[in-house]
């Protein structure tokens, strides 16, 4: 193992202790009591165990990568069709995991969470950036597939209750009024869950001034995951923003 990416043992004990954290544990108690990095095979096994698969309807698997730079993955990109992270989960079933690695660690976690939205989220990003490439080439970035990253890597889900104005919740959290949205939170925290795999692992390394995306789901019904799901599955210019949330206002003291 190399010295500077042992398991950040003591941090991962404190930050599981938030609400927002214990909530992703409650089906996977072995996460708890970790004391060093998951192998992918130990993340398939989790999520065999818990019956990920199953939701989902295929299985996918959580594979060893060996992740180069941004700049040599770009250049990878372009000249190899189908070598991104989303045709790895869309083409070959896979779900690329460096060893030793917060960012990914995160990943695992949410993807054992919220498989059908996961999954619905990288197969449109999927779409969309394939449609975009034949319009515009490999070597440009498609906007409404990086909207989507944004949310995959720094997002967040309300889930309304009875009773509350979609419209309302939408425009307070969109607006620009900070006191009103802080209070609003705190009156709201349980029906808040963590989404965004990239930003859980910023906020472990103490930096909680995260505007998260936010997404709102319609009360009752179906899992999270299933409404989730329908919803990025469907994503296109036309899909709002529904505004955004301080993550520091959902921390608990």
């Amino acid at each position: 193992m190399h010295p500077d990416r042992s398991f950040p043992l003591s941090n991962w004990q404190s930050f599981q202790q938030q609400d927002l954290v214990s909530k992703l544990l409650r089906t996977l108690p072995a996460l708890e009591s970790l004391s060093d990095w998951p192998t992918p095979d130990q993340w398939q096994s989790h999520a065999t165990e818990i019956a990920v698969w199953d939701r989902l309807g295929q299985t996918l698997v959580f594979t060893l990568e060996e992740k180069p730079g941004q700049r040599a993955r770009r250049k990878r990109e372009s000249s190899a069709p189908g070598r991104s992270y989303e045709a790895s989960i869309c083409e070959r079933q896979e779900i690329p995991t460096r060893a030793e690695n917060l960012h990914d660690f995160f990943n695992a976690i949410i993807w054992l969470n919220f498989p059908l939205a996961k999954f619905a989220l990288h197969r449109r990003a999927y779409e969309i950036q394939n449609l975009w490439w034949q319009d515009h080439g490999r070597e440009k970035r498609c906007p409404l597939a990086d909207r989507l990253t944004c949310f995959d890597e720094g997002g967040i889900v309300f889930e309304l209750s009875d009773g509350m104005a979609r419209d309302e919740v939408e425009s307070l959290l969109l607006s620009r009024n900070d006191e009103a949205k802080k209070a609003f939170v705190a009156a709201h925290r349980e029906c808040f869950r963590l989404f965004g795999h990239g930003m859980m692992e910023v906020m472990m390394k103490g930096n909680t001034a995260i505007h998260a995306a936010c997404i709102l789901l319609d009360p009752g019904g179906n899992s999270q995951d299933l409404k989730l799901a329908a919803y990025l599955s469907a994503f296109d210019s036309s899909s709002p923003d529904h505004g955004s949330v301080n993550v520091s206002w959902l921390l608990t003291a």
